[in-house]
């Protein structure tokens, strides 16, 4: 302590007493961020969050009655008024007005309900638009396998809008963290309000509003952070839904090496049925339960999945260590198995997997897939300029996954499908992502090579 406050102290403009000041006010702010100002946060933006629900699904509903048309009007009333009008006004009318008319309440309680409406009005119109947002199909679908309205709302729309609006809504929340600020003018104790106190005493007003903001900046940051890591890990991968299975797959690429240590010691083949059946029941379980409750909580869905990925991830590490793809091929050689057999295999597997649109056995039906693809003989010099086009493809695959979703959804949107051919379409999607993939690939080659150089 006393090494910072000489360091404090031989700053410009600074003292050994403001040195005292900073050290001594910023425990008791800090505590009062901890007490107040994030738990008066957070209680107000999910009880926001919950009145932005049940605003948004009324304003959604169709074909309404005149009931339902009256409420959706005073819905509309509710988000004007609130959003016409500032904050700190609302605050002041429910602290202050309303002792007049008899409902007297505490400062904590007049700070949550206040910052709960305003951030409900706000809120709605977030979760509306993602509601809407939903392409039409998606009910469409619903309906034709039996789904009312309720059901398909409940387990399809509402689901995929909850995870639209997580980047608005995250937003909103680290807003409402530094609006708590006008909490201190109805006499709640949070951070500004000590801030207010000590300058009260000091008369340090730069000093200690400039440390306020520090605190409240931190704050800001680490939740900014946290939505940064929700986003490009796939927890919720707004910008790019592909990338959902990211978090799983460096889950496994960290956890590896204990992974294959304990197939080496149950044995790989006696393991992999073991892991195959796990990694079934997960798919059984998103089958069941994913668009209702699992895809809607990471927390739940990224073990689930991480389990599901174990069979094909670690087949694939002993398949390639084993070299089984090449024995399968020698097999199918040895024993003279025609080349259109193993074709007609593939599409009696690929019309399967067409009508029976299940993903429980997804691991199965595409190590099936590889299995066979990779048994077609070399044959000539044509299929060997094929089988180059492949493994080059195949080295950029994981770009081009990434990014298609993009291209064709963003940067080309309205374009690509303007096309009207499925072929056409198919053939620029993959070309443009390959093209992207390898600019992109190389560009990371060269800054690595640098970065190694300076080393």
């Amino acid at each position: 302590m006393i090494l910072l406050n000489n360091w404090l102290a031989s700053l410009p403009f600074m003292s050994a007493e403001r040195a005292d000041y900073v050290i001594s006010s910023f425990w008791p702010m800090l505590e009062a961020a901890i007490l107040y100002t994030l738990p008066l946060a957070v209680i107000s933006f999910f009880c926001g969050l919950l009145i932005a629900v049940i605003v948004a699904v009324i304003r959604t509903l169709p074909s309404p009655n005149l009931p339902l048309k009256l409420l959706q009007a005073l819905c509309r009333v509710y988000i004007s008024i609130i959003r016409g009008t500032p904050m700190l006004v609302q605050i002041f009318i429910i602290f202050y007005g309303l002792p007049e008319v008899g409902i007297t309440l505490e400062p904590f309680p007049t700070a949550i309900i206040a910052f709960s409406i305003n951030i409900g009005a706000y809120a709605a119109e977030t979760v509306r638009a993602s509601i809407i947002a939903i392409p039409k199909g998606q009910w469409e679908a619903s309906y034709a396998i039996g789904m009312n309205y309720r059901q398909a709302f409940i387990r399809t729309i509402m689901p995929q809008a909850l995870r639209i609006s997580v980047p608005s809504l995250s937003n909103t929340f680290i807003s409402t963290v530094k609006d708590t600020s006008l909490a201190s003018l109805v006499l709640v104790t949070e951070l500004f309000r000590v801030a207010q106190n000590i300058t009260a005493a000091n008369y340090e007003f730069i000093l200690i509003y400039s440390e306020a903001a520090l605190i409240y900046w931190i704050f800001c940051f680490v939740l900014s952070f946290l939505q940064i890591f929700y986003e490009f890990t796939g927890l919720h991968a707004s910008w790019d839904p592909p990338a959902w299975f990211l978090l799983p797959y460096s889950l496994l690429s960290l956890s590896h090496k204990k992974i294959f240590y304990l197939v080496d010691k149950i044995n790989w083949k006696f393991a992999m049925p073991i892991l195959y059946v796990l990694s079934f029941l997960m798919a059984v379980l998103l089958h069941l339960y994913g668009s209702t409750v699992i895809n809607s909580n990471p927390l739940l869905s990224t073990p689930i999945v991480f389990v599901e990925f174990l069979f094909p991830f670690s087949f694939g590490a002993y398949a390639c260590k084993y070299d089984i793809f090449t024995k399968l091929k020698d097999f199918i050689i040895n024993r003279k198995i025609h080349t259109l057999y193993v074709v007609l295999s593939l599409i009696v597997l690929f019309a399967f997997r067409c009508f029976f649109n299940t993903s429980a056995g997804h691991s199965l039906y595409v190590i099936l897939f590889i299995c066979l693809f990779v048994m077609i003989p070399i044959n000539n010099s044509k299929t060997n300029y094929l089988w180059i086009i492949l493994e080059k493809i195949g080295k950029q695959s994981m770009g081009m996954w990434l990014i298609h979703f993009f291209i064709y959804a963003y940067l080309f949107d309205g374009v690509i499908y303007n096309l009207k051919s499925p072929m056409i379409i198919f053939v620029s999607v993959v070309s443009i992502s390959y093209a992207c993939s390898l600019a992109i690939n190389v560009l990371t080659n060269i800054i690595i090579s640098k970065v190694r150089f300076l080393k």
